[in-house]
C-alpha cells in the first residue's frame, strides 16, 4: 500500500491516523528548506515524523527522490539533487542559524551544502547526507538511535524562486528480500562453488553487487533490501556474457529469476571477440598447474584449455551481452 503525504510550509498533512505503509511518498514545497538562508524568503521544512513513514530506530529505511524542481522559476533548470538529516525533535529554528535542526543526529556520508546566494554565508551542517548520491536513483541506511524525525531540502542556494515539480521523497521501510533461481553456465562441466555477480540496477547504475556461489543444479539466492518496482537485475559470470532481466519489482518475500549465460568471454569484456581467440591460443594445450595456464579460456572446466574449448568459442563467437540499461 502507498500513501502520500503533502507538506505546506511547516506543516505535515498526514491525515487523521498514523498508519504504518509499505511506502510514503512526501511531497515537498521546493522553497523549503532546513539549511541557513540570508536575504530569502524561503519555507521552513517540515519535520516529518518517523511514525507517519511506519518506521523507527534501527530500521532499515530506502529513499528516492520524485519529480523534480527548479532553481529558478518555470523556466528553469529541472534538478531533483536532495538533502536530509535526522533529528531527535521536530524543532527547525530560524533560518538565521547555521545549526537550525535543533536535535540533528549525523547518519550517512556527509554532504558539503553551498553557501549562500546572497553574503556566501556557510550553511553545511557535519549530520545531513545527500538522498541520491552520486547519481544512485536511492539511498538506504539505517536510521540511528534517538532519532524521532526527518527533513529533507533541495541542494541549492537560493530558495525563494524554486518550483516544484511534483518534488518530494519516497520513504520506504525496507525489510530483506530473496533473490533466487537458476544460472545455467553453458558448456560448464560443474556449476558447483562457481562464483557470478549478480547486479541490481535502477535506472541503468548499479545499486547492488553481489558475488554469489552457485549450488547444485545452478541454483543461486542472494538477499537485498532494496524495495519497489522498476529494477533490472543482471548475472555475470567470469568467463561468460551478461544477462540482465528488466521490470523486475522488489517486494516482501521471494523474487525467482532464472539466467542462461553464454559461454567463451575469456578476457572479461562482455564480448566475444578475436581478442578471445588470442587469449584461448596463449593457454593452449595447457592444463592446471602449467605455467601459461588461465582458468578464464578452460571453458569447459574440465581443467584444460584443448579443442573444445575452441569450438565453445567458436559457437558464441561475435556474441555480446547486456549492458547496465
Amino acid at each position: 500500500m502507498n500513501k502520500i503525504i503533502r507538506t505546506w510550509g511547516g506543516i505535515v498533512g498526514i491525515g487523521c491516523c498514523q498508519l504504518a505503509f509499505a511506502q510514503v511518498v512526501v511531497l515537498q514545497d521546493a522553497r523549503a528548506t532546513y539549511l541557513r538562508v540570508n536575504n530569502d524568503a524561503a519555507l521552513d521544512a517540515p519535520a516529518i515524523a518517523l511514525t507517519s513513514l511506519g518506521v523507527a530506530p534501527g530500521n532499515v529505511l530506502q529513499m528516492e527522490v520524485v519529480g523534480d524542481f527548479s532553481r529558478q522559476g518555470t523556466g528553469g533548470v529541472r534538478i531533483d539533487k536532495t538533502t536530509a538529516v535526522f533529528s531527535s525533535s521536530a524543532v527547525l529554528l530560524s533560518g538565521t542559524n547555521l545549526n537550525r535542526v535543533q536535535g540533528a543526529i549525523d547518519a550517512g556520508t556527509d554532504i558539503a551544502t553551498l553557501n549562500t546566494w546572497q553574503g556566501g554565508l556557510s550553511t553545511d551542517i557535519a549530520q545531513d547526507f545527500e538522498v541520491n548520491p552520486n547519481a544512485v536513483p536511492e539511498r538506504i541506511l539505517q536510521i540511528p538511535a534517538g532519532s524521532t524525525h526527518i527533513f529533507f531540502s533541495p541542494f541549492d542556494d537560493f530558495f525563494e524562486d524554486n518550483v516544484s515539480f511534483g518534488y518530494g521523497v519516497r520513504f520506504t521501510k525496507a525489510v530483506s528480500k530473496s533473490i533466487k533461481g537458476t544460472c545455467n553456465l553453458q558448456e560448464y562441466i560443474d556449476p558447483i562453488n562457481t562464483f557470478v555477480t549478480v547486479e541490481i540496477i535502477k535506472r541503468g547504475v548499479v545499486v547492488e553487487s553481489q558475488m554469489t556461489p552457485l549450488t547444485v543444479g545452478g541454483n543461486y539466492t542472494i538477499f537485498t533490501l532494496h524495495t519497489g518496482p522498476g529494477y533490472s537485475v543482471r548475472a555475470k559470470g567470469s568467463h561468460w556474457l551478461a544477462q540482465r532481466i528488466d521490470n523486475v519489482t522488489l517486494s516482501s518475500g521471494m523474487v525467482t529469476l532464472n539466467f542462461d549465460l553464454v559461454n567463451g568471454d575469456i578476457d572479461r569484456d562482455n564480448a566475444v571477440t578475436i581478442f578471445d581467440y588470442v587469449e584461448l591460443s596463449t593457454s593452449f594445450d595447457k592444463g592446471i598447474g602449467e605455467n601459461g595456464f588461465n582458468a578464464n579460456a578452460d571453458l569447459d572446466g574440465d581443467g584444460f584449455v584443448s579443442i573444445f574449448d575452441y569450438l565453445i568459442l567458436s559457437n558464441s563467437f561475435d556474441h555480446v551481452g547486456d549492458e547496465l540499461s
